[in-house]
């Protein structure tokens, strides 16, 4: 909710609709407040005349994180004003101020902000048509909207550079066990519409293993830089924040030349991090509910998403877009496998905590999606 400021002003009493407005009983109850708006934005504000010093210095009084607006209400009939309705004014203000404007006087008093009516009205307020204002009202009248906005925009800034920290921080831990991948194929044999046209769900895969340059096409289909000065990857994500990660489960003669074990895949370099050696395919097959064709597929693909790249943008509806993004990823999963003679499973039915156990995922991070891939059997 934004701060409010004073805005020190006079409105003109010889105005006709203002004259019918005074002879309200309760000029600031909430049913006549849309009048008074009307009033505020029709009034000529090259009226405004300087404010006395004792209405100019200091005049802020809070209430709630709101503050007073002070004014002049036209004294034109004295009996139309509910001075009840005067209140909490300093004594410099509350004696001795009201100003001529040829035979009528003006009655210096404090309208409370708190009412969101009353809000709405300031906020509409044309601040460009207030002149001749003292330094101290003109200085301030935007000081902490503007603040408002710059800590967001610090708060932003700050937290995707912890997130870039953090992931540059990984990367140079592990580095010397990075394992490179060969560099992908922009260019195939099966057209989009052959690939689509085929693709299917398959979960029965040939006892063989996988060449690293086929994981490296499959891994690069997934979440591969496609645009190196932008560093646009191959599936789209919302706002280009990239929540998500691709974990590799291989157990011995997986994948040629690469030793069983669990791997991370970064896009930026196209490389393998270790995280883990050994065969973890029965841990994997007993998170997914004892589905036995994890333990026949060389290769298990797990994504995992850290929400907070996103909702820090998002807020609660960049969890949506996390998992719109698991989607185009697993259908580019899908279709460079038709390109490849692959089978490729799909996998949403497994236990969270034992998968994120099993990846050691930190604090925030969780598993979406498991995509058995492995050559295709004979049909």
């Amino acid at each position: 909710m934004r701060t409010l400021h004073n805005l020190h002003c006079v409105i003109p009493a010889e105005e006709p609709e203002i004259r019918r407005i005074l002879q309200i009983r309760r000029i600031l109850q909430i049913r006549r407040i849309l009048q008074i708006r009307r009033i505020l934005q029709s009034v000529n504000m090259n009226l405004i005349k300087e404010m006395p010093d004792q209405v100019r210095h200091d005049k802020k009084e809070k209430q709630g994180s709101l503050h007073n607006l002070h004014c002049v209400i036209p004294a034109e009939e004295p009996e139309s004003v509910n001075m009840n309705l005067i209140k909490e004014m300093p004594d410099q203000v509350r004696h001795d101020k009201k100003e001529k404007q040829g035979s009528l006087h003006n009655l210096h008093c404090v309208i409370p902000a708190e009412e969101p009516e009353i809000r709405r009205i300031l906020q509409s307020v044309n601040m460009n048509l207030i002149k001749e204002m003292p330094d101290q009202v003109r200085h301030d009248k935007k000081e902490k909207q503007g603040f408002a906005k710059l800590s967001k925009v610090v708060l932003i800034v700050c937290a995707i550079l912890m997130m870039n920290l953090r992931a540059v921080s990984e990367e140079k831990t592990l580095a010397d066990r990075a394992i490179k991948l060969p560099k992908p194929r922009t260019t195939g044999s099966v057209s989009v519409e052959e690939a689509i046209n085929s693709r299917r769900t398959r979960r029965t895969f040939q006892n063989k293993p996988l060449s690293m340059e086929n994981l490296s096409q499959v891994l690069w289909a997934a979440q591969g830089i496609t645009d190196e000065r932008w560093k646009h990857r191959a599936a789209p994500s919302a706002g280009a924040l990239f929540p998500m990660d691709v974990y590799v489960i291989t157990g011995k003669n997986g994948v040629e030349k690469l030793d069983a074990g669990i791997y991370r895949y970064i896009p930026d370099g196209h490389y393998l991090q270790t995280r883990a050696e050994g065969d973890f395919n029965s841990e994997l097959r007993k998170a997914g509910y004892s589905q036995t064709f994890f333990a026949e597929s060389p290769v298990c693909l797990i994504l995992t998403a850290e929400p907070v790249r996103t909702t820090w943008k998002y807020g609660e509806r960049g969890n949506r877009y996390i998992y719109i993004e698991a989607g185009h990823i697993a259908e580019n999963i899908q279709l460079i496998g038709e390109s490849l003679g692959f089978s490729v499973g799909l996998v949403g039915a497994f236990k969270d905590d034992s998968v994120a156990s099993l990846l050691k995922l930190k604090d925030g991070e969780i598993p979406v999606y498991i995509i058995p891939v492995g050559y295709r059997k004979a049909e």
